[in-house]
């Protein structure tokens, strides 16, 4: 019993020593506030503040609105973190940009800058932001009950949730369209613009009956607090009008993911749990050795994740074309990128490291692990510029998107214009370890690809969006390829 009272008041001294040391940080440093949020996706931010909230960081409302930059942080719907806090350290890990390393030899991911998993508009501020009442729980999201229309029902693709909402509306029997153009309407007497992917669900051109559709509707509305309006017209204030062919039926997703020997196990389990538990949506897991006798017809997706597909001889690859040929979508990550542009899936093409060089260099054999080891990508963030017009796009509100990188799977940009949909500038690196030869094969190249392939398309990512069902900021990316996939149609281009 003494030992243990001994141990505890030594934690406890270590626990004060390690606060006044944070609290002394805190006041040295230069960033005195963090502002964050994204009024247009409630799901996200909470999301965000949960993980703040489980590590003990104070988080309070935002009581003013403010202006930074070409950002806004709307007062009572955004947040404030002060930096002068007794979790201080945690606060500058999880916001910290621009950390540098000298090399990659550490564990694989080189930053955890939490507030660029979640691709989250925030600004830090050399001044305390105006606090309002401190938050002990995210704010609960509860849409208003859904108008009865007997024209159409529409909601935005921008909250996180919105594909869990479409899942649900097409599992329950309703058809669904989403907007290929933006368009304003008059709600409750005030305008208001829906994005590139906002959805509509048109009540005359169901199958159910419009009561169906109704509770079906309210329903999902609650389900996945996400607020669906009722509409009276088809005319639109700006815009597109709903009955224009720019808004297109989305076919349900059947989808099936290729797992098994050779397959990245991590991978295949965030695609799963990603669907699973954010949005009760199946997926069909097919071992990759019983590909070549399955019936792929009953899909119209497919994913392939990281992994060496060895296994899939001549006859199962065939087979795959054949089936993208006639219609199907194939989304592929990473490592499975480059075997699909390898085995002519696609006329896209690898970046490869310059290694014609004329003077070959020598080393000892035991400094390979130094000399190549610094030259990895264990994990990154980058910044891509990402066509929010795009499907793939649909429902993102800023170009400017965080991506991690942990592997060398690098594009060429497309020779069609219209399919580099992400692509890394000039400069991309946020936060982490890039060497100058990986910064070399980074810099302008493509991070998703999209190929016309006869009836079908290939959706390649060059890095892994789902990364540890963490990275909720290019989730929406891979969600948008399940679900618009089958929308893409590559604008053929007059040479």
């Amino acid at each position: 019993i003494r030992a243990s009272l001994a141990e505890k008041a030594q934690l406890l001294q270590l626990r004060r020593k390690f606060y006044q040391s944070s609290a002394e940080s805190a006041r040295r440093a230069s960033i005195k506030s963090y502002v964050l949020g994204d009024e247009k996706d409630h799901t996200r931010t909470n999301a965000f503040i949960d993980l703040l909230l489980l590590h003990d960081v104070e988080v309070y409302s935002n009581a003013t609105d403010l202006s930074i930059g070409k950002q806004k942080f709307a007062k009572g719907k955004t947040y404030v973190v002060p930096a002068e806090q007794p979790n201080y350290i945690m606060v500058r890990s999880l916001f910290e940009k621009g950390i540098t390393y000298a090399d990659s030899l550490f564990y694989d991911a080189s930053t955890w800058s939490a507030i660029h998993a979640y691709d989250l508009p925030y600004a830090e501020l050399k001044t305390v932001a105006g606090q309002g009442a401190r938050i002990t729980a995210p704010s609960a999201v509860s849409p208003a009950g859904v108008t009865r229309s007997n024209y159409a029902y529409l909601f935005s693709l921008t909250d996180y949730n919105a594909h869990k909402a479409i899942y649900h509306l097409q599992a329950g029997g309703a058809l669904v369209q989403s907007a290929f153009r933006p368009f304003t309407v008059v709600l409750d007497g005030q305008q208001r613009t829906f994005g590139y992917g906002s959805i509509s669900i048109p009540v005359n051109l169901q199958r159910i009956s419009p009561d169906s559709l109704y509770r079906l509707v309210d329903k999902v509305s609650r389900a996945a607090s996400i607020q669906i309006y009722g509409f009276t017209t088809g005319y639109s204030a700006g815009g597109v009008d709903l009955g224009s062919g720019y808004l297109r039926t989305l076919r349900p997703t059947e989808a099936m993911m290729i797992i098994g020997q050779g397959i990245a196990p991590a991978e295949a389990g965030e695609v799963w749990h990603l669907l699973d538990q954010r949005l009760s949506m199946p997926i069909t897991k097919m071992d990759i050795q019983n590909v070549g006798r399955a019936n792929l017809g009953r899909y119209n997706t497919i994913v392939m994740v990281s992994g060496n597909y060895a296994l899939l001889d001549k006859a199962a690859t065939d087979k795959i074309k054949a089936w993208v040929q006639n219609g199907g979508t194939l989304i592929t990550l990473k490592t499975a990128s480059e075997w699909a542009i390898k085995q002519g899936f696609t006329k896209e093409k690898l970046v490869v490291p310059d290694t014609l060089k004329k003077n070959i260099a020598r080393y000892n054999y035991d400094a390979a692990v130094d000399i190549e080891g610094a030259k990895s990508l264990g994990g990154s963030i980058f910044r891509a510029d990402v066509d929010t017009t795009h499907p793939i796009g649909f429902g993102v509100t800023n170009r400017s998107i965080s991506v991690y990188k942990n592997g060398t799977t690098v594009f060429l940009p497309s020779v069609n214009p219209y399919s580099t949909v992400a692509q890394y500038g000039a400069d991309p690196l946020i936060g982490g370890y890039l060497h100058p030869a990986s910064l070399k094969m980074v810099k302008g190249s493509a991070a998703i690809l999209t190929g016309a392939e006869g009836a079908g398309r290939v959706i390649l990512f060059a890095d892994n969006p789902n990364f540890r069902g963490f990275w909720y900021g290019t989730n929406k990316l891979f969600l948008n390829a399940l679900f618009f996939g089958s929308t893409i149609m590559v604008p053929a281009v007059v040479q």
